[in-house]
């Protein structure tokens, strides 16, 4: 039986290709052309990352030694609250969204450890020997069917996790998003006061939180008709992987009001 001898196999691809909307897979493995320019773009992406890190710490130091000599501007000072002091700085609604815009980015559609099993999954699904191995029986037919199913339903969740969890930059401030918490964040100011409560999840939790979603030290594998995932040399089945359902909701406590002095 040769490769895609029957319309299943193609009409099969068809609905993964869908499914990864905005991802580039087909039944043929990249030409080393392109590999080669996947690399040097991701190469030149961590290049920009990296050099903007530096460019940031250089400007920490920066204004702190003009901080030591008493030469802060205005600006300098402001960010030294944020950065140093922990001060509030007032900003509007609408500076706040302006400057979430600029954290958020529109393309992303799930967290970068689901779509490393993404792409892991559906260039399995590609793999020519894989599929060849299939295609041998009915049942072989059946089972790759079902895999293609199951990727489509895993980036939908993916997608949904995503959108319900990150959050957009118009998510309320109070929302338990991402989003939502860099608000909060930025805004310097206890939004739940007024209710006699405050979060007690420091920002730098949401970011751990972040990173470990965005993480991809995990690898995806089809064992034996088993969506399989491996990370740090413990392998499972990915239907046994358990994440936090909300990994950004506020941990809300009550205001510690201070103690009377009247004796």
């Amino acid at each position: 039986m040769g490769l895609f001898s029957r319309n299943w196999a193609g009409e099969a691809m068809a609905k993964a290709a869908n499914a990864l909307a905005g991802f580039r897979y087909s039944t043929k493995e990249m030409t080393e052309e392109e590999k080669l320019a996947q690399e040097e773009a991701k190469e030149k992406s961590l290049k920009e990352k990296e050099a903007a890190k530096r460019e940031r710490k250089d400007l920490r130091a920066k204004r702190k030694i003009n901080s030591d000599a008493g030469l802060l501007g205005e600006e300098d000072t402001q960010d030294r609250k944020w950065f140093e002091e922990g001060g509030v700085v007032e900003t509007t609604d609408e500076e706040l969204i302006e400057a979430a815009h600029k954290v958020y980015t529109d393309e992303a559609t799930m967290f970068g450890r689901d779509r490393k099993i993404a792409n892991d999954w559906a260039y399995q699904l590609s793999d020519e020997s894989f599929i060849e191995g299939m295609v041998s029986s009915d049942a072989g037919e059946q089972e790759y069917i079902q895999l293609v199913e199951m990727l489509a339903q895993f980036i939908e969740m993916s997608k949904k996790y995503f959108r319900e969890n990150y959050g957009t930059p118009e998510d309320p401030i109070e929302k338990g998003t991402f989003m939502s918490a860099y608000k909060r964040y930025k805004s310097g100011k206890n939004v739940y006061e007024p209710k006699g409560v405050k979060d007690a999840m420091p920002w730098q939790a949401y970011e751990q939180s972040l990173m470990g979603l965005e993480s991809s030290d995990v690898s995806f594998r089809i064992e034996s008709g088993v969506p399989t995932i491996s990370r740090k040399g413990v392998i499972m089945p990915l239907a046994e992987d358990q994440r936090n359902p909300q990994p950004f909701m506020p941990q809300l406590a009550q205001i510690q009001q201070p103690e009377s002095n009247i004796g």
